[in-house]
């Protein structure tokens, strides 16, 4: 017999594909520490949380399926959404990802470290199931951010090689 949430996981692989292409969001002027961003994909947009200050951003993925995501703590926003769920998932946001990025909420500091601890402790469990199923299918739906993120330090190395030849 199939589970409610292994029903659920496949209405949202349905609903919610791969993103091949970032689209330009409203006017950025900065993104920083506790920044909660939405960044537009071609279908749907990915959430997320800054954490790390610096020319790349290191966040936290944020999740608007509330019941695959596990019992990362919520956080509430005024989006196309209400309520989003921290998860064991991190990216990384690259000076050319800015403009697809809109920042939706900011959260206070000792807020911010509450996610941080939250998300250091569900990346030390060891998720099984339809859980494990759905934060790999998260990985793979957000791919374009990983991949984005590499050609960076693709082209910060060969900028680098370059000036010191």
């Amino acid at each position: 017999m199939v589970s409610y949430l292994e029903k659920r996981l496949k209405k949202y692989k349905r609903s919610h594909k791969k993103i091949t292409q970032l689209k330009e969001g409203p006017n950025t002027p900065s993104i920083g520490p506790g920044d909660v961003v939405c960044i537009y994909g071609d279908t749907g947009p990915i959430y997320g949380v800054v954490t790390e200050e610096g020319v790349v951003k290191n966040c936290i993925l944020l999740s608007p399926e509330l019941f695959l995501a596990g019992d990362g703590l919520l956080l509430r926003v005024e989006h196309l959404v209400n309520l989003l769920r921290v998860t064991p998932i991190n990216f990384y946001l690259t000076p050319n990802m800015y403009k697809a990025c809109e920042p939706i909420g900011k959260l206070k500091q000792e807020d911010l470290a509450r996610v941080v601890e939250n998300f250091q402790n569900l990346r030390q469990k060891h998720w099984s199931g339809v859980r494990r199923k759905f934060f790999e299918y998260e990985m793979k739906r957000i791919e374009i951010l990983y991949n984005a993120f590499l050609e960076f330090l693709r082209q910060v190395e060969g900028e680098t090689q370059g000036s010191s030849n």
